[in-house]
């Protein structure tokens, strides 16, 4: 109140001075009283990729919402970041491409970190680590082949897969086998028994699991909670699951 009183007490009196004077204490004060009415600053959102077909990481609910493993971390950063998460369903094929052109903001859905898509895109993490394997129905001699319960790191463990792929070769000739498109799991059967199965590549996980239970495929790659019985080896490929 004191700078505004010496301000006032010295002002002109003619009239074209009286006129400057208003505009010069008028602007002045323009900044601090439009402060006290700034609109305060937008939320932060994140548009999440989840595939929502992929339990126990990310699946859809009977009531059609999100749920999984992958969710719940994406919550928890967006909770410890004071942001909003907003899930977009993606298939995973598509993620990536969607990550690029900017349709998401990241990708938390039990993507495995590789080389090749570290090329393209960017991880945090790993967040988690989790083997893959094949499944077969229990009822399948498929369920009964060797390595039966072991882990195989494929990079830890070059020489000791090498002898466990040889070996399992012969008696997956020719069989059907599936696994989901843009995977680890269908780079490795490519990879791998490219000339030994006849390879079946889904969209989802889901419809995958259709086809096995209903006899239409041997065995399937990426396996999960709600597999019928391992089938071995189960193999480590990737660094680990991040988030993109």
């Amino acid at each position: 109140m004191n700078e505004i009183s010496k301000i006032m007490s010295a002002r002109p009196k003619s009239g074209a001075q009286k006129t400057l004077f208003t505009l010069l204490v008028a602007a002045s004060f323009a900044g601090p009283v439009g402060l006290l009415y700034a609109q305060p600053a937008a939320p932060l959102k994140l548009k999440v990729a989840s595939e929502g077909t992929f339990a126990p990481f990310t699946f859809t609910d009977p009531s059609g919402h999100l749920q999984g493993f992958d969710v719940d971390v994406a919550n928890e950063i967006c909770t410890r970041i004071a942001a909003s998460c907003e899930f977009v369903v993606t298939d995973f094929p598509g993620m990536i491409p969607a990550l690029t052109v900017g349709k998401v903001d990241v990708i938390i859905s039990a993507m495995v970190i590789t080389k090749e898509r570290q090329k393209t895109i960017d991880f945090v993490g790993p967040y988690a680590r989790t083997p893959n394997g094949f499944a077969a129905a229990k009822n399948s001699t498929m369920s009964k082949l060797p390595f039966k319960g072991e882990v195989i790191d494929l990079d830890g463990q070059a020489d000791r897969a090498k002898k466990a792929i040889d070996e399992l070769k012969p008696l997956l000739a020719n069989k059907s086998m599936g696994a989901q498109s843009g995977t680890v799991n269908a780079a490795f059967v490519k990879n791998n028994l490219d000339s030994t199965v006849k390879l079946t590549e889904y969209k989802n996980t889901q419809e995958m699991d259709l086809d096995l239970a209903a006899g239409r495929r041997a065995h399937r790659g990426r396996a999960r909670r709600r597999v019928q019985a391992p089938l071995t080896p189960p193999v480590h490929a990737g660094d680990g699951r991040g988030a993109r």
